[in-house]
């Protein structure tokens, strides 16, 4: 049975810019000892030829930092859900390099999942040069055009900065708590549709015999807690074709309103990360959306826009059912792959 919070969310997980306009309140810098220790981990994974992904957080110690990142987890997870760590150790590293440092630093998060249907953990932000969204297969992390506030699958999105767009590329995060709360003023009608659930396109990553959409909720209050996932509106968009349906208009109006909410200036804070800073995140209790941006030649010797991502889930995380987050524990194999493999 589906419980309806009626009441508004307390604590600091609701705010608005007002509240989180100081980044030195949710900013974590590394110092050079933290940024050696962190490098000579990743050295040492490389020369033994393992995969990051396969060890353990106790197999890869960080006496100095973990600390720092444990603070950090806490303050995603029962604080205001972002926080920006400065100072990432990236300098002059290859990109298989850079993988294993944000692997070690993910190690010291939480579990990475897979985000795509190839298993990918670390997936490149940058445009890839294969389509826009409008296309029936393209994510949003494969482009470089606008993205309307969204979260994303896992408890924690963790974004790695190498290089920074010429122009454009800033990030936007709000508060999905405040959000609601706004909703039970403005439009408590919609509250119902919000829970139900809403169809999103699979963008050909839909496992072995499964269809081309899934449904998904958008609010879920599960052991006292209030859980919001909201996809990209893209593929809430262009899931009910697939499925041989039309949305509804109760649902455009439900969707339209939240991004309304969101978008208002009051309720949201941006930022823009340079070479070695992680922005994250958490998709439990925040939306995040990014602006467009451009690669066009401005004189530097690299001057292509590039991001890694993780996803990952908290240890102890709150519990909730999987239609909260389909794909909390990680995209499945795709057919598609499976038939190439």
């Amino acid at each position: 049975m589906t419980h309806i919070l009626k009441e508004p969310v307390t604590g600091p997980s609701a705010w608005r810019r007002a509240d989180v306009e100081d980044s030195s309140q949710w900013t974590y810098i590394l110092d050079e000892e933290m940024r050696k220790e962190i490098l000579e981990s990743a050295e040492k994974i490389a020369a033994n030829g393992d995969d990051v992904w396969s060890l353990s957080r106790t197999s890869v110690p960080l006496s100095r930092s973990a600390d720092l990142f444990a603070r950090c987890v806490d303050e995603l997870e029962n604080g205001r859900g972002l926080a920006m760590v400065r100072g990432v150790p990236i300098e002059g590293l290859s990109l298989e390099e850079a993988h294993t440092v944000f692997g070690v630093v993910g190690l010291h998060l939480g579990k990475a999942v897979p985000q795509n249907g190839r298993g990918d953990r670390v997936v490149s932000i940058k445009d890839h040069g294969i389509g826009r969204l409008n296309s029936k297969t393209v994510r949003g992390y494969q482009t470089n055009e606008a993205l309307p506030f969204h979260s994303d699958a896992p408890d924690i999105a963790a974004l790695l900065c190498l290089q920074q767009a010429q122009q454009g590329g800033e990030f936007y995060v709000a508060s999905a708590m405040q959000i609601y709360n706004t909703l039970l003023e403005e439009a408590p009608e919609l509250l119902g549709l919000y829970y139900a659930g809403i169809f999103y396109d699979y963008r050909g990553e839909e496992p072995p015999g499964e269809p081309p959409a899934y449904k998904n909720a958008i609010f879920g209050y599960h052991n006292n807690q209030l859980t919001c996932r909201y996809f990209l509106r893209q593929f809430a968009d262009s899931a009910p074709a697939k499925l041989g349906f039309f949305q509804s208009e109760a649902e455009k109006l439900a969707l339209d309103t939240f991004e309304e909410i969101a978008a208002r200036e009051e309720n949201y804070v941006s930022m823009r990360l340079a070479p070695g800073d992680m922005q994250l995140v958490d998709d439990n209790i925040t939306v995040h959306r990014r602006a467009a941006y451009s690669d066009e030649a401005g004189g530097a010797t690299d001057t292509t826009r590039h991001l890694l991502r993780l996803w990952i889930n908290v240890e102890n995380g709150r519990e909730f059912p999987q239609f909260v987050s389909t794909h909390r524990w990680g995209m499945k194999r795709a057919a598609t792959v499976q038939q190439k493999d």
